[in-house]
C-alpha cells in the first residue's frame, strides 16, 4: 500500500518537531564539550597536583552532567513524539 500524501499541517507540525529536535541537538553537543572540558581540567588537577590542591566545591560538572543528561531525554521524547505522529499520519486502512 502507498503512502498517503501529509496534509499541510501535518508537515507543518512534523517540521516544527524537527526544529525542536535540531534546537536539543546542538544544546546536548555543547554542553557535552562543556562537561568534558571541566572533567579533563579536573583530572589534570588530579595528575598535576593531588590533594595538594583546592578543588572547588563550586564546580560545574555537575549542572553541565545534568543539561546533558536533560537534552538528551528531550531528544528522546521528541523522537518518541515523531515517530508516534508520523505512524498516525501514515497510510490508513480502508474500512469495508
Amino acid at each position: 500500500m502507498a503512502k498517503r500524501k501529509l496534509s499541510k499541517s501535518e508537515k507543518v507540525t512534523l517540521d516544527k518537531i524537527q526544529t525542536l529536535q535540531i534546537r536539543a541537538l546542538k544544546s546536548l553537543r555543547s554542553r557535552a564539550v562543556m562537561l568534558r572540558s571541566s572533567s579533563d581540567d579536573i583530572l589534570k588537577k588530579i595528575d598535576n597536583v593531588g590533594i595538594d590542591n583546592h578543588y572547588s566545591v563550586h564546580s560545574d560538572v555537575l549542572r553541565y552532567a545534568s543539561e546533558v543528561w536533560s537534552s538528551s531525554m528531550r531528544l528522546g521524547e521528541l523522537k518518541a513524539m515523531r515517530d508516534d505522529l508520523e505512524y498516525e499520519y501514515g497510510p490508513k486502512k480502508k474500512s469495508k
